[in-house]
């Protein structure tokens, strides 16, 4: 009866079974934060980098609603994020290439839900490429178009690297244990932090539309309400969404997957047998 209680046979095969069944011959469930303290710092200083831009933003633009001090600082933090979480993205892509195709795992659902979200982004990144192309005031134009060009890039790199980090996990490997190395998990605890920090950013930008002057005067008032409304809210949504796959990862990806509930039990009642 044990034997065909919440099982799915879809996601068993004889190679995952013994490699699970090694991983958990203990009933004790830790959660293991090795290398992390480096990341974790960096992601908190980025979240710290976050709230004060927004106060100087707030305290700069009451008195003057469009200060340009405001905008140069907002949007300088944000092309300096995207820059340093594309180099980061990059790392991680490479390091997890240490890991193992988890074949039990399906991902389907975060696949598509990244591959909209990151649709989104490319429709407000080339609107304003192409607004800031042929905008009058210069100085916002370069800034726009550098932040445009930057976060296209971050999006498409941190996407890869999620929708392959889902996918892995430790090599069973008898003699080799990168479980022990975890590489690039730092990494992957600052994008997941710092994806959380542009999630802030994000949900304050679109309080004020004085960051969408450019695209405004390009495409009209309805036109780019028209792409506000359908497409800011996954714009907003990607980073809390990729921080939410980035902590699967973190969690899933460096540890030996877990057995189904059926075999489960048989793992426990072999190791009490050995008691009696």
């Amino acid at each position: 009866m044990w034997k065909q209680v919440d099982t799915d046979t879809d996601t068993q095969c004889s190679d995952c079974r013994e490699h699970m069944k090694r991983a958990n011959l203990s009933t004790t469930r830790t959660i293991d934060c090795g290398n992390t303290s480096r990341g974790l710092l960096t992601g908190i200083l980025t979240l710290l980098g976050v709230i004060s831009s927004l106060i100087a933003f707030f305290m700069l633009t009451t008195t003057d609603y469009k200060n340009l001090i405001a905008t140069l600082f907002v949007q300088n933090y944000q092309i300096a994020m995207y820059l340093t979480m594309t180099v980061v993205a990059v790392v991680v892509l490479l390091k997890l290439r240490a890991l193992d195709f988890n074949s039990c795992r399906s991902t389907i659902m975060e696949d598509m839900l990244l591959i909209i979200c990151t649709a989104a982004l490319f429709t407000y990144d080339i609107i304003g490429i192409i607004a800031s192309l042929y905008s009058i005031n210069k100085l916002k134009a370069i800034l726009l178009l550098a932040t445009s060009i930057s976060r296209l890039l971050q999006s498409v790199i941190q996407m890869s690297a999620i929708m392959m980090g889902l996918k892995l996990c430790v090599p069973d490997i008898k003699g080799v244990s990168p479980q022990n190395k975890k590489p690039g998990r730092e990494c992957v605890t600052f994008l997941a932090a710092a994806n959380i920090s542009l999630w802030i950013l994000s949900l304050f930008s679109n309080v004020t539309s004085q960051g969408f002057e450019i695209q405004l005067l390009m495409l009209g008032q309805a036109p780019w309400s028209v792409v506000s409304n359908v497409a800011g809210p996954f714009v907003t949504f990607y980073h809390l969404f990729s921080a939410s796959c980035l902590i699967d990862i973190w969690y899933n990806a460096y540890r030996l997957p877990s057995p189904p509930p059926a075999e489960l039990w048989e793992i426990r009642r072999h190791s009490l047998l050995r008691y009696i």
